[in-house]
């Protein structure tokens, strides 16, 4: 495990290691393509993109636009050239590049991403993965089986990190759903499901990969390799959460429509500094589960609180409080950062409640500010 301390050193040694390079230096971008049974693949089509445009601060490779096509050749091995100022991003500082293989067999597709490191870059080899992924029914929503990835080091100068799989859930183009999953099974609760219509599934299996040296310590190269697993359909429940349609608001005067309750799973871009959001129910009720989609904070928020009250005066009641995940503190040098989705019980009182406040908090329990957040789901 590696601190963020570590992790901006080792984006300095990165980022200095080819300072003297010339605008028109030549770099090269080389890889190998393999199947599910290691055996390389011929004249497989290689797209390669990079950073299109300026970064804000703290994010790692912001959008990325196309940038050129690769073909392998007989033994699989590809290679691209590029100038100097082409491995730079719009801000002047090292690009992302994220080059993308896809047999369109529907078997999903492989990436490799990295922050251009001043210096060759020798990918490890690209490989498509059977997944083995099947879905049921669950008296509590879905259940995906799938084989988990895990991959050997290539070779003495790679070392290679733990394999992490996430799973992806999107309806109607809009992301719902986005975690962490251990083991090979993991039942998706309709609570999760809601009643967003048709969706789809997708397993990522991610590590990040570090290319040693001569001298065995500073790294040449980060590289954050993921395989996509073919989208699976989900069975639909028709969960609908007691909040659909309740006002809110950043403060007790609330809207409505809310963006927050309408079920639109669209990001709802809140007032600067807002440290509360509130939802109000047209009647009474008990709730016993929230879930919150994709909320981001202007801080390192460490959890949610979720506070409830019958009257708008108060008292506030606690309800129940979410634990934040902390997906970065496995990785070396991110170049992409999990969003949050987060849900749970709320379990501390049975009593009804017409108001519903929510808040964030870091670790000294210091309030956090909301900047963003998809939507949020209350269920009796």
């Amino acid at each position: 495990m590696r601190s963020l301390l570590k992790q901006s050193a080792l984006w300095v040694a990165l980022v200095h290691a080819g300072c003297s390079a010339q605008p028109d230096d030549i770099f090269y971008i080389q890889g190998q393509i393999l199947d599910e049974f290691g055996a390389p693949v011929a004249q497989a089509p290689l797209t390669v993109n990079r950073t299109a445009d300026p970064r804000p601060s703290g994010v790692p490779c912001g959008r990325m636009g196309f940038f050129s096509r690769v073909v392998s050749g007989a033994d699989g091995h590809w290679t691209h050239s590029l100038i100097r100022q082409e491995t730079l991003a719009p801000d002047g500082q090292p690009a992302c590049f994220q080059v993308l293989f896809s047999s369109g067999q529907g078997r999903g597709f492989a990436e490799a991403a990295f922050i251009f490191p001043s210096t060759d870059v020798r990918l490890p080899p690209l490989r498509l993965w059977n997944w083995n992924l099947s879905v049921e029914p669950d008296e509590n929503g879905a259940r995906i089986r799938f084989h988990p990835i895990d991959v050997p080091s290539p070779d003495d100068s790679l070392r290679v990190y733990p394999v992490q799989h996430w799973l992806e859930i999107r309806a109607a183009g809009q992301t719902m759903w986005h975690s962490k999953v251990d083991g090979d099974t993991w039942v998706i609760g309709s609570e999760i499901l809601e009643d967003f219509g048709p969706s789809q599934a997708e397993i990522v299996a991610e590590h990040d990969v570090v290319r040693i040296g001569v001298s065995g310590l500073i790294p040449d190269a980060v590289y954050t390799l993921r395989d996509h697993a073919p989208e699976i359909e989900l069975p639909f429940t028709a969960t609908r959460p007691v909040s659909r349609g309740a006002d809110c608001g950043v403060a007790l005067d609330t809207i409505a429509p809310c963006p927050l309750t309408d079920g639109a799973l669209s990001v709802w871009s809140l007032p600067t500094s807002t440290k509360k959001l509130v939802v109000r129910f047209q009647n009474s009720v008990t709730i016993r589960r929230v879930v919150l989609r994709n909320p981001t904070f202007s801080g390192a928020a460490s959890r949610m609180l979720i506070e409830g009250t019958a009257d708008a005066a108060g008292p506030w009641t606690l309800l129940g409080e979410l634990s934040l995940p902390l997906p970065l503190e496995t990785r070396v040098e991110p170049t992409f950062i999990p969003p949050v989705y987060v849900s749970g019980p709320l379990e501390l009182t049975t009593e009804p409640v017409t108001w519903v406040r929510i808040r964030a908090s870091d670790g000294a329990e210091n309030p956090v500010a909301i900047r963003t957040i998809r939507e949020v789901s209350f269920f009796e």
